[in-house]
């Protein structure tokens, strides 16, 4: 049983880190994040007028770039 939630808990921080990493590469792709690691507040505002944009189209996760995974 103490196996079963050890390996729980290292997928689960997997994914976390898995997802973070994610988030940063389509921060990356849009401009937002610099590579310094700051966030760009010009980028950040172009993302949102893109989000209104994007927010009602039939796209998967994976084909919108603005979705941002939460973990």
């Amino acid at each position: 049983m103490i196996m079963s939630h050890l390996a729980e808990m290292t997928l689960l921080l997997s994914l976390r880190f898995l997802l973070w990493k994610e988030n940063r590469r389509r921060d990356r792709i849009q401009g937002i994040l610099r590579d310094n690691g700051q966030i760009d507040e010009g980028a950040a505002a172009a993302r949102q007028r893109n989000l209104d944009a994007t927010a009602f189209n039939d796209l998967t996760d994976k084909a919108n770039l603005n979705f941002r995974y939460i973990f």
